[in-house]
Order: C-alpha cells, then structure tokens, then sequence
C-alpha cells in the first residue's frame, strides 16, 4: 500500500495514463483515417474493375446489337432484301428460294461470332428462318415480348437468361440471354428477329472470383430480374436493394443482415442493365485490421516498456526525495538530526535545506526554553530560601506601631503603617496589578524613602485618570524608583528629584522614571538598553528579562542619559486591561 500511494508510483500513473491517452486517440484518428482512405481505394478500384468489364460486355453485345438492327432493316441494303423477300413472299416457289437466300444471308452476318448460340427470323405467318440452335415459333409466337414487338410497342427486348426452349429440360450453362427486334418492310412490320447470346458470356466477363470477396451483379433496370449473380452470393440478395439503386453510376454503403456492404454500380450503354459490384466492408479493411492488431500488440509492448523506463527513471530521479522523506520520519523528541546529505540544488534541496534549518530553530528554542526554565526554577528556589513567615512580619509591625503609639513617635508609626501596606502587595499571589495599586505603592515606598533621605528628595507622580484602570506586571516601577534613588539621589550634594508619569498612547502604554544625580555608565548602555548584566543595577536587568518574558519584542526599556541632562527610563508596553492580562500570564508559564 506504501508503494502504491507513493510519489513514484502516482508520478508513473499519471505518465502512463496520458501515454494511453495519446495512444487511444491516435489509434482512434488513424483508424478513422485509414478506414476512409480504404474504403475509398476500394470504391475507386471495383469502380475501375466495373467499367473495364461492362466496356468488355458492351463492346461484345454491341456487334450482335448491331447485326440484328441491320436485320431489322434500320439499315436498308441489297442484302437485307433477301430477308424482306423471305417474309413477304407469297408464291410457293419464291418462299423456297428466298428462304434459301435468307439463311446464307444469316450465314454470313453470324458467322465466327463466338457466343452467338442463335439467331432467328419469324415471319408474323409462322415462317421461320434460322442459324443455330434457336426456339420453335410456336414458343415464341405465345410470349408477351412477341406481341409487343409485332404490335410496335416496343423497338427492341432485351431477355435475360433462360433455356432457349421449354420443351425439355436444359442446364443452367446452356442458358441464352437476347436481343429481339422488329423487322420492317417500309414501315410495317414483317417479322421479328430474335438474336440468342450464350450466357456464358456474361459468366466469362463478371465471374470475378480471384478476387476474393468481391462479385459482380448484373439486373434489368426496368424488370429488376437478376441478369447473373456468382454462384457464391456473400449471404447478399441484391433483389431486395435494387430498386434503391439510381440510374448511372456511384458508390453507397447497405447495411443488410448485420453487415455493411460496399455497392458500386454501373449501368450498361447497351443493353437497359445494371452491374453492380459488392464487397463487404469488412473485407476491404481486413487486411488494415491484421495490422491494426499488430498495432495494438506493438503499443501494449511500448506501453510496458515505457512504464518499465518510466518507473527506473522515476524511482532514481526520486531517490533523495525517499531518503528525505524517510529521515523527516525518524525526528521525534529524542531526535531532531537529519542523518542525511543531499547536495541536489532542484526542489528537493531547497526542502532538504529547509527543513534542516527548521530543526536547527526548534534546536535552539528548545535549548532556550529550557534554560528559562532553569533559570525561573533557580529564581524560585531563591526566592523561597529568602521568603518571611508573613504572620510574623505582620506581627512583628503590629508590635512597632503599637509601641509608637505608646511612645508618641508618629514617623515610627507613618513607617510601619506603609511597610505593612507595601508588605501585603509584596506578598498577594496576583502577577499584574492595575495602575492604581502601583501609584499607592510607590506613594507608600517613596514615604519611607523621605525618612532616609531627610532634606535631600523631593518627588512627584504624575498619572492620566485613563490609564489608571490598565495592569501591569506587579512591581514593575518600584525598582527603577529605587535604582534612581541608589545611583543618582544618593550622589547628590544638594536636594534630589525624582519625577515619575504614566500615560498611553494609542494601545501603547508608556512609563517615565526620571531622576536627577550623576550621568548614567555609557558602558552600561547599547543603543539607549540596558547591557550591564546583573553585576550593577539588578533591578533594571531584572525587569528587562521580566519583560522579555511576558511580551516579547512587544516590550521596550530605553535608558536616556547625558551629562547635565536628568536620567530617563522609558517602558513601554502593550496596553491591557484587567480581562487581557491572563494573555500574558499564559504566555509567561508557556516560557
């Protein structure tokens, strides 16, 4: 399953799936072209065959057609007199000796002439003169055809095949086919001459057997009764089909039986005939579908051997991409290397080298997070080595108040009252205080400080009403007021200041700590941050990490100091209010 839904194999899919496509197609087209052009090569040949026969059986017919409209006296001669005179002769005497004039006549004009089986003279009184082996009088004298001709209603009759006499049985290749026509004398009609042409002929021409697939058809247009068909018909009964076929000639396509049949069809300038040649189409295009077959054979193999060459290509040109994939596999928390080298500057490089640089960031975060961690661990630990009893704090003040009381030493007791204050903030659990509780605080702290510093600080705070109900890491001011009160308050010869602010803009809010006293160390200072380490001034490195920690690159301190300018520490935070500060106090336990 792994292999099959693999890059690789999807890759070959795809390829041999288009492949196929083409191949279909292509196939499709040159089928459809070549099926075309087939069967119009075979039109076009049974249309060369056709023509070249039916000009052989006209040509053929033609010199008999033409010797009985001689006969007929069409063409009056001193020949044909001798027939006029064998019909019309009254005289016992004249008969015999026109008849015999008569026949030497017909003699010489059918003579040598192949397939001639017969030719007959018949005096419309029963006279009869003949060559050959002809049909009796009394047969002719009862068919339709005799009393059209004799009546005038017809110039000539064309008969298709049958025995020449009725009278007793004959085989199919004893059959006649012929020619009859009046004969004139002026313009009445004396006689009729009946010219019988060996069937055979139509069987010597037509019969085209060597041609495997092919027949000819041969049908009277006016009649349609079938003139010659091939012994083997193809299963095809032209009879049923005929009447659809135009006079002229052309090509269409029957379908009949379940099969289509090519049709190609001429008519005779002779004789009122039609040949018709036929092939199944299928037979015409049986030599192309051999090789569509082999066609077939030959696009399976070079589909197997394409897919073949396409997966070897495939699975090299992949072979990184697998080896990168298995690696990316094995990275779990015990392992983020890669134990692979890849040196390809395609795609796959570029991922190898991406991905390389991820596990190196998650490396290093992972290094850092757990030396934060270590670090808050070590702070804690310290901090609990160094936490009081609280009750006892409490205690112990109560006790110092009241003895201040008893004493009457009121700055004792303006003492401890703020030492309490400031304690019980120290020591509530909450991380962010609002804005508020800081200024009492700072109020509380700078109170005590006055006691220490008597006659030499003086300070103010100063706090926008807007930004009073804002929080802020618990006891963020407090040890920037006391760094300014240690380095620069204390330097003083003559009175101190210290001046704090607080006021937002836009969702920044911004803390102010300004003091007097000596210049701040420039070496202590990067681009106006604190870079001093926790050798000096720990309580700005402490509140530098602190905010790190709890707002990232979305917190700032700045330092400001200068030779007979006031130090400046400058904070600057996001602003939140009470129901955003759990945000941040997730983010300081997520680090």
């Amino acid at each position: 399953m792994k292999i099959i839904h693999s890059f690789t194999m999807r890759v070959l899919m795809i390829m041999v799936s288009l492949l196929l496509l083409f191949c279909a197609v292509s196939t499709i087209a040159w089928y459809r072209s070549f099926t075309q052009e087939a069967v119009e090569t075979a039109e076009e040949h049974m249309d060369t065959v056709i023509e070249t026969l039916n000009e052989m059986f006209d040509e053929k017919l033609r010199e008999i057609d033409y010797t009985t409209a001689f006969i007929s006296n069409k063409v009056r001669t001193t020949q044909n007199d001798s027939i006029v005179q064998f019909l019309t002769a009254s005289e016992p005497n004249m008969q015999v000796s026109s008849r015999q004039s008569a026949q030497n006549y017909l003699f010489n004009r059918c003579n040598f002439k192949a397939y001639l089986n017969g030719m007959a003279i018949y005096g419309l009184d029963g006279r009869t003169c003949t060559y050959g082996i002809t049909t009796p009088y009394d047969e002719v004298a009862d068919t339709e055809w005799f009393e059209s001709i004799k009546n005038g209603e017809k110039d000539v009759v064309y008969l298709t095949p049958r025995a020449y006499t009725e009278k007793q049985p004959s085989p199919k290749n004893s059959y006649v086919f012929s020619i009859v026509r009046p004969v004139f004398y002026g313009s009445r009609i004396v006689g009729v001459i009946k010219a019988d042409i060996k069937s055979s002929l139509l069987e010597t021409i037509f019969d085209i057997r060597e041609m495997k697939g092919y027949s000819l058809y041969v049908f009277d247009r006016d009649t349609k009764e079938t003139v010659y068909s091939p012994e083997e018909t193809n299963f095809l009964n032209v009879s049923d089909f005929c009447d659809s076929i135009p006079e002229g000639d052309g090509t269409f396509t029957k379908r009949q039986g379940g099969v289509t049949w090519l049709v190609v069809y001429t008519t005779s300038e002779v004789a009122p005939w039609q040949i018709v040649g036929v092939v199944q189409q299928s037979t015409v295009l049986a030599g192309f579908l051999q090789v569509r077959n082999q066609m077939t054979v030959m696009v399976i193999l070079f589909v197997i051997v394409f897919a073949l060459i396409a997966f070897v290509v495939s699975y090299y040109l992949t072979k990184d991409l697998r080896k990168l994939t298995g690696a990316v596999e094995k990275i779990g928390d015990d392992c983020l290397e890669l134990p692979i080298s890849i040196k390809r500057r395609d795609e796959v490089g570029i991922l190898y080298q991406q991905i390389r640089t991820m596990l190196e960031r998650i490396r290093d975060l992972i290094t850092n997070i757990r030396k934060v961690e270590e670090e808050k661990r070590i702070s804690e630990i310290e901090m609990l080595s160094i936490q009081i009893n609280p009750h006892f704090l409490y205690n112990t003040l109560h006790t110092i108040k009241v003895l201040s009381i008893m004493q009457g030493v009121e700055n004792i007791q303006t003492v401890s009252d703020a030492l309490s204050r400031m304690l019980h903030l120290n020591l509530d659990a909450r991380k962010f205080i609002s804005i508020a509780e800081e200024e009492k605080y700072l109020q509380d702290y700078l109170d005590i400080q006055q006691y220490r510093y008597v006659g030499k600080l003086t300070y103010s705070i100063s706090i926008e009403d807007s930004v009073k109900g804002c929080v802020l890491p618990k006891l963020l001011i407090q040890p920037i007021v006391e760094n300014a009160l240690q380095h620069g308050i204390s330097k003083e010869q003559s009175v101190g200041m210290v001046q704090i602010r607080v006021y937002g803009e836009e969702e920044e809010l911004h803390i102010l700590v300004r003091n007097s006293g000596p210049e701040f160390p420039p070496e202590l200072l990067c681009q106006q941050h604190y870079c001093g380490g926790a050798s000096k001034h720990i309580g700005l490195q402490n509140i530098s990490r602190r905010l790190n920690l709890l707002y990232g690159e979305k917190a700032e301190m700045r330092i400001v100091s200068g030779e007979n300018l006031l130090t400046s520490v400058e904070i600057i935070l996001p602003r939140s209010s009470q129901d955003e500060e759990e945000k941040y106090d997730e983010n300081n336990d997520c680090r």
